[in-house]
């Protein structure tokens, strides 16, 4: 079901149906058919629930690489990641890749856990300067415009976080009325939109 004032999907994952990982790419062979493979492509990027990305994040000591694609908005963005939406337009930029790396004991420098933690505890959360721009490329594909990905340690072992590991679901019937559907993930895209002060 395509919510298009949240540029969102979302869709029934049923055991033994149609798998959360298989329905994107079938999703995208139609639509690319669609307009005959021509020129056309099509991604689709879940969003990251907060609260267990940053819990994954938390567990790791340092981080030693972050990287993220991102891609421009439409029609949302999030106010942390503002500056960032405004350079990928004025780039006139269809996809944005950042990488940092650290071979630092200490790992990198970065916000990204205190960044989330802020804007779970208030939405309406404003830093005292712009998040940095790996920060905020982060953000943005949590936010469902891109994938990211964090690598750090966790005790002695190297662990990768990924925004695409932790999407946000809910739980509904395993045959629902499309309406009532439509109705329960507009919800959910609301809450997320409000969540992380989201806005047109």
């Amino acid at each position: 079901m395509y919510l298009p004032e949240f540029s969102g999907l979302a869709f029934l994952h049923v055991w033994n149906g149609i798998q959360e990982d298989v329905f994107p790419r079938r999703f995208k062979t139609i639509i690319e058919a669609a307009y005959d493979n021509f020129f056309v492509d099509c991604t689709i990027e879940p969003v990251a629930d907060y609260r267990a990305f940053l819990q994954k994040l938390r567990s790791l000591s340092t981080i030693t690489e972050l990287s993220a694609r991102v891609h421009p908005p439409n029609p949302l963005f999030g106010r942390l990641w503002g500056s960032l939406d405004k350079y990928v337009k004025q780039r006139r930029a269809s996809e944005v890749a950042v990488r940092e790396k650290s071979e630092n004991s200490k790992g990198l420098s970065t916000d990204l856990v205190k960044l989330i933690e802020r804007i779970l505890e208030n939405p309406k959360y404003q830093p005292n300067s712009e998040p940095d721009i790996t920060d905020a490329a982060m953000l943005m594909a949590a936010d469902g415009y891109g994938s990211g990905r964090a690598v750090g340690m966790d005790g002695d072992s190297e662990v990768v976080v990924r925004t695409n590991e932790t999407q946000k679901s809910f739980l509904y019937e395993k045959e629902p009325e499309p309406e009532m559907l439509a109705t329960a993930a507009r919800l959910q895209f609301e809450r997320v939109s409000e969540e992380r002060d989201m806005d047109h």
